[in-house]
């Protein structure tokens, strides 16, 4: 059987494979966006509010504790230890303790204050 050859796409079609390649593209890229914008939900209104390392901006005097102690409210790699920890108490006064002392006041039941920041210099 002899082979025959394809015909030449004419002008019009390649435009209009274009645009649909295009339009294809960007309904993609669009329900990707719109999709990964839902993901996080808002916690739901009668959920209880729990204070995490993080969740709240570093004033200027604790900033000094943070730099200080070379601090992190995020925590920091598997390798790392923490050697000492920024909790907030009651009264709203920050300061810094054992990591011990801050990792108790973290898991405690009580309110008797916030973990802010765990360090990894020790308190001399």
């Amino acid at each position: 059987m002899p082979h025959r050859p394809r015909p030449r796409p004419t002008l019009a079609r390649l435009l209009t494979q274009a645009v649909l390649t295009t339009l294809a593209i960007t309904t993609g890229v669009a329900l990707l966006v719109m999709g990964s914008a839902g993901m996080a939900s808002p916690p739901a209104r009668d959920a209880p509010q729990r204070s995490t390392p993080g969740s709240e901006p570093v004033k200027a005097p604790e900033s000094r504790l943070m730099k200080r102690y070379d601090c992190s409210t995020e925590g920091f790699g598997v390798d790392a230890s923490p050697q000492s920890a920024l909790v907030q108490g009651q009264a709203g006064k920050v300061r810094a303790v054992t990591f011990d002392e801050g990792w108790a006041v973290h898991t405690s039941s009580r309110d008797d204050g916030v973990l802010v920041a765990v360090c990894l210099l020790p308190l001399p």
